[in-house]
């Protein structure tokens, strides 16, 4: 999964999610959802190796990536993406 929207999909639950394990999560839960949904729509998918075309979980993956364009072109729209989907959850 992409970093980016797992990191705002983290926040949403620091902000929204429960404290104790029998607290209702729906709140997180749902804006979780959105959060995915939007992502996947705006961007095409959430899986890191479909929106860079690069396997990062190999050495010559990570190399390749590196030395790539990709951080800059595919990357960089996926944070922004990721960050405006969670302020708007985050003050709603």
């Amino acid at each position: 999964m992409c970093g980016a929207l797992v990191g705002a999909v983290m926040a949403v639950g620091l902000k929204h999610g429960r404290t104790r394990g029998d607290e209702d999560n729906r709140a997180a839960y749902g804006r979780s959802q959105k959060i995915l949904r939007r992502f996947q729509e705006e961007m095409g998918s959430s899986i890191c190796l479909e929106l860079t075309g690069m396997d990062l979980s190999t050495a010559e993956g990570s190399k390749a990536f590196r030395q790539s364009d990709v951080p800059e072109r595919v990357c960089r729209k996926c944070i922004l993406t990721a960050a405006r989907l969670a302020e708007e959850q985050l003050a709603a």
